[in-house]
């Protein structure tokens, strides 16, 4: 992983869960396809069990993280990194997920983080905490 910093908002597990399925499904399908003697089909369907596994480890690290400079929102196929002092604020949108507004008045949606249940609420609070610390420090400087 090349994320620097401290984790401040978990992504849920979800979306783990379900690529982890697909790849034991995939680990299942190769096995059969070998012992009825399908080399060709096999070999691809590892190929595609691979890139399933990859996509799994990849999504246990979702999240948002701070490395003091920089907000990182890492994703299952990507980051997104975006300077402290771009952001305006913080706000989740139900369906839409937990994201942000920039200072050119922008909405950025970071993660999918469930409406049920206080997770969102304290997702917001620490990350409008980790906002007004970081505003802080920048104002000193």
């Amino acid at each position: 992983m090349s994320n620097t910093g401290k984790r401040i908002v978990p992504a849920p597990r979800r979306v783990a869960m379900v690529y982890g399925t697909i790849s034991v499904i995939g680990v299942l399908g190769v096995i059969a396809l070998l012992t009825e003697g399908y080399v060709p089909a096999a070999v691809v369907a590892a190929i595609l069990t691979a890139f399933w596994l990859a996509v799994t480890v990849r999504a246990l690290g979702n999240g948002v993280y701070s490395d003091g400079y920089q907000l990182v929102n890492r994703n299952d196929l990507g980051s997104r990194r975006i300077a402290w002092i771009h952001i305006d604020r913080f706000e989740h949108r139900g369906v839409k997920g937990l994201g942000l507004w920039n200072k050119e008045d922008e909405w950025m949606v970071l993660q999918y983080i469930p409406a049920h249940g206080d997770t969102a609420t304290r997702a917001l609070t620490v990350l409008e905490e980790e906002l007004r610390k970081n505003q802080a420090q920048q104002n000193q400087a």
